[in-house]
């Protein structure tokens, strides 16, 4: 405004030295050709982009259909499968073939995600396949195949995504002995060398996994700029091998201190949390009321004994943290597995909850979801492992003990491989997969080195072309 009216001023004064003024208030246009042009080249800018975003969406609109032309082929050649031999619905026992699929696309970095499904006769269960703990002894071929949508040449390594990668990842019970083996990895119908697979040890945010940098790939010739013009194709050939869960000796147990360092994914099992609460004061009363000796299978049975005779077991649930248990005295097997999972950890000894399926008392069918716990237990030839140990079924039975080392028909535990586009600081995401799972037991009490794993592979495999 103060300019507007020096303006007047100005234009008032150079009148009046012409001669005078014809109005009081002259007539002033704001409209001035530079802004004409400003103006005009906004709005040429702003049409242009409402074109470009429609060009945009028409982009996305047909890769989305043909995308959804691709998954509809490739499940159509499942339509009449049938596993040879599932002897509990959704478990993966000796002698199972099933296959799983998740239906998920990355377009322009950015995921659109699907529900999960698998072929219409239900062979995996909740989007995975199940094992149960006795059932180890057995060698999994896993042959998965794999589509990248949306990832262009520029997105393997700038600003926003940094270095772009596939990360490898099986999901197996570590309560189980085990090994895993990448035999093949093909992208595009390029065989990758094996030492472009590096192996990741298991962290706190995630398990031991494998990584390929794609980035890497193109920036040694293995992948062309011209593989990113269109999806990527990637088949991976992999096998586990899954042991017998051992028994638990109790004479081998020993105390809280010699677990040394506890390895940073363990280490995690061992913090108070708001879900397992143990340095509440009324947990650590709990824990001093302890008077026995420093043996971690003592403390198991301590805190098992006091969590069955604090809770009576009652549903619907009632969604209490372990503190508020010990007031209302009842719970359902979310409720026994944390104040049990508690009262370890305010121990030192690192323990979680587990949830998972329960098949009926003939282990045929799946009788409902439960929870249950796993403590990390130290043995006098200084190695540690995960137990299973059952709050909820030990209450009220003749033989609580039996429920520590637990190892029932019943229980079913999830087997997963999961394959993911990781874009750095972007985010890590979910790809469209099919797996074609192929178990084949071994023996009772053998094992399957690498050497094993490797045969396995290389004499299960089928053509690339297929």
């Amino acid at each position: 405004m103060f300019w507007h009216k020096k303006r007047i001023k100005k234009v008032r004064q150079d009148e009046e030295a012409d001669g005078g003024v014809e109005d009081e208030f002259p007539s002033f246009s704001w409209w001035t050709p530079w802004k004409k042009a400003v103006l005009a080249a906004a709005a040429a800018a702003c049409v242009a982009g409402i074109g470009l975003g429609v060009r945009s969406c028409a982009s996305e609109a047909k890769r989305k259909a043909e995308y959804n032309e691709y998954v509809r082929g490739v499940t159509s050649e499942y339509e009449n499968y049938s596993p040879p031999r599932i002897t509990a619905e959704g478990c993966l026992t000796p002698g199972t073939e099933a296959a799983v699929f998740r239906d998920s696309v990355v377009i322009y970095n950015m995921q659109s995600d699907r529900s999960e499904f698998t072929v219409a006769n239900g062979a995996k269960n909740s989007s995975v396949l199940c094992i149960r703990p006795v059932d180890g002894g057995q060698v999994v071929g896993l042959e998965s195949r794999v589509r990248v949508s949306g990832l262009d040449y520029d997105d393997l390594e700038g600003l926003v995504s940094y270095r772009a990668g596939l990360k490898l990842k099986p999901g197996i019970p570590d309560m189980m002995p085990h090994g895993f083996y990448v035999g093949k990895v093909i992208i595009n119908h390029t065989e990758i060398p094996l030492s472009y697979v590096e192996k990741k040890a298991a962290g706190a945010r995630e398990g031991e996994h494998f990584y390929i940098d794609l980035a890497r790939l193109a920036e040694h010739g293995i992948l062309s700029e011209g593989d990113f013009d269109h999806d990527l194709d990637v088949r991976v050939v992999s096998a586990m091998w899954l042991g017998e869960v051992p028994d638990l000796d109790g004479g081998s147990v020993v105390g809280v201190g010699s677990y040394g360092l506890l390895p940073e994914d363990v280490g995690e099992y061992i913090k108070s949390r708001r879900d397992f609460p143990s340095d509440h004061e009324r947990i650590k009363r709990i824990v001093d009321g302890y008077e026995g000796k420093d043996n971690v299978l003592a403390k198991i049975r301590y805190a098992l004994d006091f969590t069955d005779r604090t809770i009576d077991y009652h549903l619907p649930e009632l969604n209490l943290n372990p503190v508020d248990v010990l007031d209302d005295g009842r719970g359902d097997c979310d409720d026994y597995a944390d104040l049990f999972v508690t009262i370890m950890r305010a121990f030192g000894v690192p323990a979680r909850r587990v949830a998972g399926n329960v098949t009926d008392v003939f282990g045929m069918s799946i009788d409902g979801v439960h929870a249950w716990a796993e403590v990390y237990v130290p043995f006098s030839d200084s190695t540690s492992r995960w137990v299973i140990v059952e709050p909820t079924w030990a209450d009220n039975s003749g033989d609580p003990d039996s429920y520590i080392g637990f190892n029932s028909p019943r229980l079913m535990y999830t087997v997963d491989f999961n394959v993911e586009l990781d874009t750095g600081m972007n985010g890590e995401f979910n790809l469209f997969q099919v797996h074609r799972w192929v178990s084949r037991g071994v023996g009772e009490g053998s094992s399957v080195g690498s050497s094993g794993l490797q045969s396995i592979i290389e004499g299960g495999g089928r053509d690339e072309e297929e």
